[in-house]
């Protein structure tokens, strides 16, 4: 055969050879994991962490005003863990503050047995009792709820305003064993310290409803300060507004022959409303007048 032509038996083999080819390629391949892109990683997520840290300050003035002796709540720690690897290594009992959202998921609020007692010590005074594995009494419980009451309010408030997905209602509860414990989530360990004791305070947020909210996380919040800054900057960008008495088409011929003092004939009556632009676009509708002698447009319509 001519080189320019291949045999049957060439073609044959050629065919062959690439579909074993195919084959190979097609057994090596593996399905992308597009799951692989929905990690969620605390550090990378400013909005989230910046949250975290506001929540330190808010828990320490929260508390810091009901007590007498100086205390301070600090940000330890944030990862994503299952709650439940988490939840063995604090000592029992546990106080939960259970907040619904908007969507399907709770936030959760999570103090221990030495954290929870800490806290009534420092509202009633004494030292703490050695109390792990025993329920907290009717009086412990109510004054443990007024603090996260009034805490979880503060967080609901906050979030809210930092977030799409909001907060609903806050319920206080014994029950940590309700949690879906197996869930990965994402976890704030803060360390609330006094001058004899620090003890733990957990911030947790499964990680299924980050991923609902995953588009604004990285999204920082500006400080009052630099909002305000940004704001009175803003305000004060100039723009160009115009009043436009009349459009037309015409000729280039004619347009070269205008000159000073031309005269342009409109069709336009007084009464007619005249249009506004606020940077080359259509903005408003006017009236023609005079103000102290000055020839002046009034706005009559909004579009």
């Amino acid at each position: 055969m001519s080189d320019e032509v291949l045999s049957k038996e060439e073609i044959d083999l050629l065919m062959q050879t690439l579909e074993k080819k195919k084959e190979e390629a097609k057994g090596g391949i593996k399905p992308f994991d597009w799951d692989a892109l929905e990690k969620i990683e605390p550090e990378r997520y400013v909005r989230l962490e910046q949250f975290s840290s506001d929540l330190a300050l808010w828990l320490g003035e929260i508390i810091q005003r009901k007590v007498y002796e100086p205390i301070d709540v600090s940000l330890k720690s944030k990862k994503r863990n299952a709650l439940s690897r988490v939840i063995t290594a604090l000592s029992p009992p546990f106080l939960l503050s259970r907040i619904s959202t908007t969507k399907a998921g709770e936030v959760y609020l999570i103090l221990d047995a030495k954290s929870a007692y800490t806290l009534i010590s420092l509202l009633l005074g004494g030292a703490p009792a050695e109390t792990e594995g025993k329920p907290f009494s009717r009086l412990e419980l109510n004054l443990l709820s007024r603090v996260l009451g009034e805490v979880c309010q503060k967080l609901i408030k906050e979030w809210n305003e930092f977030f799409s997905v909001k907060l609903k209602d806050c319920e206080i509860t014994q029950n940590v064993y309700e949690l879906d414990l197996d869930d990965e989530h994402y976890i704030a360990q803060y360390t609330l310290t006094t001058p004899t004791t620090k003890t733990p305070v957990l911030f947790a947020v499964p990680v299924f409803l980050l991923k609902e909210m995953k588009h604004e996380l990285t999204l920082s919040r500006p400080s009052p300060e630099d909002a305000k800054a940004m704001l009175s900057a803003l305000m004060n960008v100039p723009l160009t507004l115009e009043c436009v008495i009349e459009k037309r088409k015409d000729k280039l011929s004619s347009a070269l022959l205008l000159e000073r003092e031309a005269t342009l004939i409109t069709e336009k009556k007084l009464t007619d409303d005249v249009s506004l632009t606020l940077e080359g676009k259509e903005k408003f509708l006017g009236q023609l007048g005079e103000v102290d002698g000055r020839r002046a447009v009034k706005i009559s319509r909004v579009l």
